[in-house]
């Protein structure tokens, strides 16, 4: 199971229009596509960041003059880096463009963790839920 940070826009008048869910934990595909991931979620001055830092490192590790396994294993450390805070760093741009969390849903999947926050909405706005 896999718990997902439930994000609303404009305090939530429409959840299944206005809902972010995001994952917590490691991103894959922050680690394998670390400024494609961060340009497909449009976090724009993030990519700029990771650009930055990603050329920072190649280029200390080439002035360094370090052989070409260490540089493999640096950038990936830095990648892996990144894999574990990008989903902290979406929750931190989500939070500066006005989204709040409201939630926190454990699902096996994203699809799942969305129809059970859903289907909590519409209990909550029909009264069954106090």
């Amino acid at each position: 199971m896999k718990l997902y940070a439930v994000f609303l826009k404009d305090h939530g008048r429409n959840p299944a229009r206005d809902m972010i869910l995001v994952k917590d934990g490691f991103s894959w595909p922050a680690f394998f596509f670390t400024v494609i991931w961060a340009l497909w979620k449009r976090m724009w001055w993030i990519a700029a960041a990771f650009v930055a830092v990603l050329g920072l490192a190649a280029w200390v590790l080439e002035m360094a003059q370090m052989s070409e396994s260490i540089r493999q294993i640096v950038m990936l450390a830095v990648c892996a880096t990144i894999g574990m805070v990008a989903n902290d760093i979406r929750r931190w741009h989500l939070a500066n463009l006005g989204y709040a969390e409201v939630a926190m849903i454990g699902a096996k999947n994203i699809d799942d963790a969305e129809r059970r926050f859903l289907d909590e909405a519409d209990a909550s706005r029909d009264g069954i839920y106090p």
